[in-house]
């Protein structure tokens, strides 16, 4: 009994963190495209990809993603690449910030076994890094030349200046997921257990599949 209302509380509190993420990220993508340079959006709402993908796990970083570039797909800036590669637009508006998120959420998971603030900050600017390079080569790549350079030039401009709000802002994004972590230790302790439990599951999976063989040989 005990179990099952944890979990739901753990599933509850996730809902409602990735929930409250997503429209961060709507607000901000808004107020995005109010400031542009050469046409094209500074994205503020990188920022509620990371913290998704750093709290929350590597699909919720996706999932944050892909809302992100369907909110950056619907925005009028993005009609002149539609007009040239209606494809290619669609698949880079959703699929940079997507895979952005996904990817920040593992490495999230791998290096902060080596060291948690690391895992923060490149978590962090792994997400402005990809975003940038990404919509680079699929401009250079699938737009004509000329606009791909003039693109590709703003496109230089635009990740310096992300790249210097997530620098700016990582001290204080580490500061605040470590007290989100500390406010909410039930939530994260629940979600160690469990994956604990799953791992210890697997393993005796294993061993259990090693003793059958060796009985039939």
């Amino acid at each position: 009994m005990d179990s099952n209302v944890n979990s739901t509380t753990l599933l509850i509190r996730k809902m409602a963190g990735i929930a409250i993420l997503l429209a961060s990220s709507i607000i901000l993508t808004f107020i995005s495209n109010t400031i542009s340079i050469a046409g094209l959006e500074i994205n503020l709402s990188l920022l509620p990809i990371g913290l998704a993908a750093i709290l929350y796990g590597p699909f919720a970083g996706l999932f944050i993603g892909v809302m992100n570039g369907l909110i950056v797909l619907l925005a009028p800036g993005t009609s002149v690449f539609l007009s040239m590669n209606p494809v290619l637009t669609v698949f880079l508006c959703l699929g940079k910030t997507g895979l952005a998120g996904l990817i920040s959420g593992y490495l999230f998971r791998w290096l902060r076994k080596v060291n948690f603030n690391l895992a923060i900050v490149v978590a962090s600017l792994i997400i402005p890094i990809l975003n940038t390079g990404l919509f680079v080569l699929g401009c250079l790549s699938g737009f004509n030349s000329l606009f791909g350079a003039v693109v590709t030039l703003a496109l230089l401009i635009n990740f310096s200046i992300e790249i210097a709000i997530n620098i700016v802002l990582s001290p204080s994004i580490v500061f605040l997921i470590k007290k989100y972590m500390r406010d909410h230790g039930e939530y994260f302790n629940l979600e160690t257990k469990r994956n604990s439990l799953k791992t210890q599951n697997k393993k005796k999976d294993i061993d259990a599949n090693k003793v059958y063989n060796e009985d039939k040989k």
